[in-house]
Formats: structure tokens, C-alpha cells, sequence
């Protein structure tokens, strides 16, 4: 089995699909490139701007696919951010009223407090993070 991946009985092969964000793009710069395509087919042979459209079609279509690209990676990272700022938020609060919950051990409300420490440790370090990503855009 020389230069041959093995797979194991229990391991999936992984499909490659494109991403949301591939997909429209690329659909999007298809779309753009032919539209430019079809305009510059229907001027008369001798329009100047015919031979320009035919020769922009391609870079069309290439820039529309990257901006698009582009556009979806700025969205999803906005929404991984929120998502994560909501789930730290309600762990934050999740943690404090368990911690007040006169029902639970000493020991417990204890192991609940080091977890919420934690929570805020991390919390500081993500937002020490985004002031240097800030300070060295400058």
C-alpha cells in the first residue's frame, strides 16, 4: 500500500463542498461574466466598446467572484462574533444564578465560581486581543 491513504472501517472519506459563500460567488462572477458577454454579442461588429466588453468579461466575472467571497467572509465573521458574545453572556449569567441557588453544596457554588473566573479570564483575554489587532491596525 505504498503511496496509498489508508482508511480505517470506522473513518468517513470527506466530501469537499464548497462553502456557502464559493458557491454564490461563483455563481455571481458566472452570471456577471455572461451578462457582459451577451451585451457585447449583440453590438454591431464594428462598436468600439464590443472588443472591451468580450476582453472585461473574464475580469468581471473574477472580480464580482472575490467581492462576493469577500462580503461572506466579513458576514460570517460578524456572526461568529455576536454568537459568541451571546453564549459567553448567557454562561455568565447561567453560572452567577446557579452559584446563588441556596440548594447547591459549598463545594459545588465553589467549582461554579472557578468556572465563572474562568469565563471572565477568557473574556479579558479576547477583548486584550482585539485592542492589539486594533492598536497595530494604526
Amino acid at each position: 500500500m505504498h503511496g496509498q491513504t489508508h482508511l480505517s472501517t470506522t473513518e468517513k472519506p470527506q466530501k469537499r463542498t464548497p462553502k456557502r459563500g464559493q458557491l454564490s460567488a461563483g455563481l455571481t462572477g458566472v452570471g456577471g461574466g455572461t451578462t457582459l458577454a451577451l451585451i457585447a454579442d449583440s453590438l454591431p461588429p464594428n462598436s468600439p466598446i464590443k472588443h472591451w466588453l468580450i476582453v472585461g468579461a473574464p475580469a468581471a466575472s473574477v472580480s464580482a467572484s472575490g467581492f462576493i467571497i469577500w462580503l461572506w467572509k466579513q458576514w460570517d465573521e460578524r456572526r461568529r462574533r455576536q454568537e459568541t458574545q451571546i453564549l459567553i453572556a448567557t454562561m455568565e449569567i447561567t453560572l452567577k444564578e446557579q452559584m446563588e441557588d441556596p440548594l447547591l453544596t459549598e463545594e459545588r457554588k465553589a467549582e461554579l465560581k472557578v468556572e465563572y473566573e474562568q469565563v471572565q479570564k477568557e473574556k479579558l483575554e479576547g477583548l486584550r486581543r482585539r485592542l492589539i489587532i486594533l492598536r497595530a491596525d494604526d
